[in-house]
Formats: structure tokens, sequence, C-alpha cells
């Protein structure tokens, strides 16, 4: 089996190195899409090119265009993963990427989507987005498997700073805009999910078009439902209980199955507890967002992992998930 890494890049010369050596493997091939940084990565990406394998492309995209460009770039017949390149991934990722279980998605914390190049690309690749492209592209694609595993962390920043480093002045504000617009098509929203201030993204997002695969329900909410119908127990593939975490929240409607149920049916015995100071991607939603684990170490892996965000936890005492006989 061939395997094939692919991301991209911009502005991120700090976290670059790191990032990459936490995935490199001789027999991996890497290729990065350089949108055009101007800060040093380029350069950095030239001088780790030989030694990590890499194959570089530069071009001004957004991330979707650009993991389009670099899928198509990889070995035919290889088995892929995307990764983004201010995280640094543990074992479990090499683990999930040379396991045999075709079109996996894992669902924690770093999501990667691990399929074979060809069946990606022949159900339409990356959309040009840089908000919400992971949803899209996971749903149309399609999962065989989800993993609940927490398989690498973020790489330290001030959440309000990160967009800073892309941008300054006016071009910061028109890529915030840009942002909001990505993310009202690729989480597929109606405007009635959507605050008053947010009538000219709509707009905007109308006019290029929405991605939404459910009349009434957008593309978190689908994608939380297949993640509860594709499940897989990580142990299976060899992952210890401590790096499993299911990211979850709140149900918008009573016809969303909630993560209580998923989890007594799921697992023998799990812990949860409530995001008491929610990740970005639950903020946005406007959800409270929820975390099942399968020991308390899973919950403090989890905190480090997202530590960026600056979450809190709060334990729900009592709560058991011991599977009724």
């Amino acid at each position: 089996m061939h395997y094939t890494i692919y991301s991209t890049v911009y502005n991120n010369s700090r976290t670059l190195e790191e990032s990459l050596k936490s995935i490199f493997r001789p027999e991996y091939d890497i290729i990065v899409v350089d949108s055009c940084s101007n800060d040093g990565t380029h350069e950095k990406l030239m001088d780790l090119r030989q030694e990590l394998n890499l194959k570089i492309i530069r071009k001004r995209c957004s991330r979707g265009e650009g993991r389009n460009l670099a899928l198509k770039e990889a070995t035919n017949a290889s088995r892929t993963a995307y990764v983004d390149l201010d995280a640094i991934y543990n074992e479990n990722f090499h683990i999930l990427l040379t396991s045999e279980v075709n079109r996996l998605f894992v669902s924690t914390g770093q999501w990667s989507y691990f399929g074979k190049k060809e069946e990606c690309l022949e159900r339409g690749g990356w959309r040009d987005l840089n908000e919400g492209e992971n949803d899209e592209f996971i749903l149309r694609v399609g999962v065989e498997k989800v993993a609940p595993v927490i398989i690498g962390i973020n790489q330290r920043f001030k959440h309000s700073d990160r967009e800073k480093r892309y941008a300054k002045g006016i071009e910061l504000w028109k890529r915030e805009f840009s942002l909001k617009v990505d993310e009202i098509r690729g989480y597929g929203l109606g405007f009635d999910e959507l605050p008053r201030s947010s009538l000219l993204h709509y707009l905007v997002a109308r006019a290029k078009g929405i991605y939404a695969y459910q009349s009434g329900v957008n593309n978190p909410d689908l994608l939380m439902e297949l993640m509860y119908k594709k499940m897989i127990d990580p142990a299976e593939l060899g992952i210890a209980d401590k790096w499993i975490a299911l990211e979850s929240y709140e149900p918008q409607s009573r016809r969303m199955r909630s993560g209580d149920d998923f989890v007594r049916e799921m697992w023998g015995q799990a812990f949860k507890y409530i995001v008491t100071k929610n990740p970005v991607r639950v903020r946005r939603l406007n959800r409270m967002g929820v975390l099942y684990v399968k020991s308390k170490e899973g919950a403090e892996n989890w905190l480090f992992a997202e530590e960026e965000y600056e979450p809190e936890l709060s334990l729900v005492e009592g709560f058991n998930v011991r599977a009724s006989s």
C-alpha cells in the first residue's frame, strides 16, 4: 500500500517543522500546497523538502482548493489523509492511516479522512472553500466508518489572533467576511439559523451556492447523525481508551438522536462532560457542547489537545451509560 499525506499552508512558519516531523515516515509521500506565504514558510518548506520527502506546490488558493490540488498530485491508488500543519500528530494518526479501514473519518479535535485517492476524486474532491470544507467534503464523498480518536493537538495560538497571521487591516476584514460566507456555504446553513447581522453574508453565499444535502438539516447536524450510525470502537484498531473521545452537542430537534442514546448502545461505560466553554465549532452553531470519554484520562487528553480554544469541562455526576440488559 502506498500512503500520501496532503495539506495546505499559509504563513505558518512558527509551527510548520514540528507538525511535518510528527507526520513523517520514510514510506509516506507528503504533499504541501503553500498559498504564497510571505513569512518564511515557503523557505522553510524548501529547507525540509529532501529530509521529509516533501512535494511542494506554490499557488494562492483556499484551503479546499489547495487540498484538491494536492489530492490530484497524490500517487495513483494511494491511501490518502489530509492534515493541518498547525497541529502536532501522535501515533494514533499513523495507526489509523495504515489500517485497512477505507473511507475512515476521524471526528475528534484534529479531523482527518483516510481514503483512496481515486474514490475521493470520483466523488468530486474538495470544494473551493476556506470554512466548512470538511463537513461538505465528508458528507459528499461518504463515510464507511467513524473513529472518535484524538490524533493530535493544536499548537498554541490565542484564537483571536489566529486570523491576524493571515492578513491585516482591510485585507483582514475581507478575509473574515469571506470566511463567514464560506461557513454558510459549507455548513449548509439556512437564513433562520443566522443572526440578523449576517444578512449580507447569506445573500453572497446564496449567489455563490450553498451546499445543503438535506432539507431543513444543516451539514454539521447531518454529519453528527452519520457519525452515530458509522461509529466504531477504536479499541478494535489498537487505540487505547485514554485517546477515545466523542465530541457532540445537544440536538437541535427531537428527530435527532442524542449522544446519550448512542453511547448507551455503543459503549459499556463512559463519562459525560458538558463543555462549559465551547470550542469554536460548537459556539458558531450556538449549541451546548458535550464530550463523552471512556476514561477520565481521555478528558484530560482532550483538554490538552484543544487547549488553544480554552475549553472547560463540567462532569455530569451520576451519568451511567452501562448498556441495559
